[in-house]
């Protein structure tokens, strides 16, 4: 998701959030991250961060309802 300046329109971050668990690919827990910071030596690299979560994705037809620990744990990351 790219976060824009609802003024000027101009590109302010990006954020990436990465939900659902892959066994075997990503590590357990949750974490937020920041890829890049915003710097005053390269003003045009915009900065970038992280939410990972590891929530059980969806099986078929069957929606992926959140517990509310898992409610509580995205809001936690994303008030870091």
């Amino acid at each position: 998701m790219d976060l824009c300046c609802l003024l000027v329109g101009t590109h302010k971050g990006t954020f990436y959030l990465d939900p659902y668990t892959r066994y075997g690919e990503k590590y357990g827990g949750s974490w937020v991250d920041a890829g890049r910071l915003r710097s005053s030596q390269y003003p045009s690299a915009v900065p970038l961060s992280f939410i990972n979560l590891n929530i059980t994705p969806s099986l078929g037809s069957v929606p992926a309802l959140l517990e509310f620990s898992q409610v509580f744990e995205l809001f936690t990351m994303v008030s870091e």
